[in-house]
């Protein structure tokens, strides 16, 4: 046979030291963010995506309420894009690694297992234990993903690597000698292609039956051999009902195995899919809710080399709450699944909770960016898919109120504009592995009988509709696409009387041209004795200009009769 990655492995291991093996999944590599530096009219800079521009939303500033327009949507031309980036796969990785089945990925991993295992033949000690013990979970997870026990899984492994160098030398008449992406890439599609079914083809085949009728002609020879101890030893057969735990798993395993449940249940097949990346989406309102907190407490009120020496273990024992407790474990959740982890969670400090386009400021930046695509990607497939299904459904049964067909077509249309720290529970896809299994337990039907094989799970009763609509409305009813906008942290030093000028000078260059002295600022300057006065000061500035500027769409008559009536209202109270 030709060159191929597990010749390559064999011969040249050392290749594959900065590059994935075939059938595991592809290391993350890094992508430009979308979220760009914007500025709302009283000059808050925040995260948004380009794309908000053209409508309106609200300045996610708590202290600042409002609305950033398309002629209000200033970015910062600084090169922000490129300095923030995030570690994810990008889209075409990420669509290419869901193209490949756990079947496919299961037997490419047992096979690069099985290749290191004949390059250390010569050699023995912990690393030779440590592949035989990689080997056989990697077979073991082979034989539940395809649901065959051991016996046969052998004889159709025996039977596809007899076929395997004929069928490379046919597909690849070229030699693939590179040890790149792109080759492992397509060597993972064509196995795809010509091999997703090969196991469900062989449970029919005259191979597996040769293999069970030799089993039975032994069978009896070893019940006689094991009788006696088997009468002492092994309990009556279905003296009690054994229930048998189905996890989401097991039925993920099913739709694999039958591609016609794939096409009859797409939305069920598509949340077991993605249910390990659909959890973690689960943890985006506690990071809200843990980021808000640190932003409210001290941005603007600390200096950049405070909030490197204040460690989170000190910010979470003077908070009131237990519940920032969880939120930061949500976060540390999520830091983990994402990103590499370089330090103990124990000593890490505020300034990797800043809000900000540098390291470590962004890291939450990039979390919240790589959950609100895998959350947008995910509606706007169960969005179709619920169309699909409510068309066929409709067509079939008119008055049957399926629960499928309770939201409108066009809700996969909406896009909802959302601060970080307003993202609750009901704006998101809130899932998980627990909420699934339930569901699958109240739908799953043991029938069990006298005789029959407990492995033997043919007669299983699991009410796929069921599962379907409950998760549909327990976790996606209601749902949109959603567009984060996250407030810029900020420290103490940065907001100075200069900064603020310069903010007024890039919104407003006509300022420039006013004639003005030195003198002036500093009688202004004189007024306040402590600099945060000086600072605040000229914050509430930068607003009272940016108000007049607007004069002409507020009736600022009203607004400060407004205000003097309630002056008046406060006053009388006290």
């Amino acid at each position: 046979m030709k060159k191929n990655p597990f010749k390559i492995l064999l011969s040249e291991p050392k290749r594959f030291a900065n590059q994935r093996k075939p059938g595991e999944r592809p290391k993350k590599e890094m992508a430009k963010t979308e979220f760009s530096i914007c500025f709302c009219q009283n000059r808050h800079p925040f995260f948004a995506k380009g794309r908000q521009a053209d409508r309106k939303l609200k300045c996610p500033d708590p202290w600042c309420d409002a609305m950033v327009d398309n002629t209000d949507f200033v970015t910062q031309a600084t090169g922000a894009n490129a300095a923030a980036q995030i570690i994810d796969n990008s889209k075409k990785d990420e669509k290419q690694s869901k193209d490949i089945s756990p079947i496919i990925r299961a037997l490419l991993q047992l096979l690069g297992y099985l290749t290191m295992l004949l390059g250390h033949t010569d050699t023995s000690g912990k690393q030779v234990s440590s592949l035989w013990k990689e080997t056989k979970d990697k077979f073991l997870l082979l034989s539940k993903v395809v649901m065959m026990k051991e016996e046969p899984l052998c004889v159709a492994l025996h039977e596809w690597l007899c076929g395997l160098p004929q069928w490379f030398n046919k597909t690849f008449p070229n030699e693939l000698d590179n040890v790149d992406s792109q080759s492992i890439e397509k060597f993972e599609r064509a196995v795809e292609k010509d091999y997703s079914q090969f196991f469900n083809k062989f449970k029919n085949s005259s191979s597996l039956r040769k293999v069970l009728s030799a089993s039975d002609s032994t069978r009896e020879i070893d019940y006689k051999i094991k009788e006696e101890d088997d009468a002492t030893s092994q309990p009556i057969l279905q003296l009690f009902l054994v229930t048998r735990i189905v996890s989401f798993t097991s039925v993920l395993y099913k739709f694999y195995n039958n591609p016609e449940l794939t096409r009859q249940y797409p939305l069920l097949f598509h949340t077991l899919k993605l249910i390990n990346d659909l959890e973690y989406v689960k943890c985006l309102p506690g990071i809200g809710q843990w980021t808000k907190y640190c932003h409210l407490q001290f941005s603007g009120r600390l200096r950049q080399e405070e909030c490197k020496v204040r460690t989170i273990d000190s910010i979470i024992n003077d908070c009131d709450h237990t519940k920032y407790k969880q939120f930061w474990k949500q976060l540390v959740k999520c830091w983990e699944r994402f990103k590499e982890r370089t330090q103990d969670f124990q000593t890490v400090y505020l300034d990797c909770c800043t809000l900000r386009i540098d390291t470590p400021g962004k890291l939450i930046v990039e979390i919240a960016e790589i959950l609100q695509e895998i959350n947008n990607n995910f509606l706007q497939s169960a969005h179709s898919y619920c169309k699909k299904v409510s068309i066929r459904e409709e067509q079939k049964m008119e008055d049957d109120d399926i629960l499928l067909t309770t939201e409108p077509v066009s809700a996969d249309k909406m896009i909802i504009s959302k601060s970080l720290f307003e993202i609750s529970n009901r704006d998101i896809v809130c899932i998980d592995k627990a909420m699934v299994n339930k569901i699958i337990s109240a739908w799953h039907c043991p029938t069990l009988e006298c005789g029959h094989d407990y492995d033997d799970d043919s007669n299983e009763r699991i009410d796929f509709q069921s599962i379907e609509s409950e998760i549909y409305n327990r976790a996606i009813l209601g749902r949109h696409v959603i567009d984060i906008s996250i407030p810029m942290f900020q420290y103490a030093d940065e907001l100075t009387v200069e900064s603020h000028l310069e903010s007024l000078e890039l919104r407003y260059p006509d300022l420039k041209n006013h004639i003005s002295t030195p003198d002036e600022w500093e009688n202004i300057q004189s007024i306040f004795s402590d600099p945060q006065d000086k600072r605040d000061a000229a914050q509430i500035l930068c607003q009272v200009i940016v108000l007049l500027n607007r004069a002409d769409k507020i009736n600022l008559l009203a607004h400060l009769y407004k205000s003097i009536i309630f002056l008046l209202h406060k006053n009388k109270k006290y």
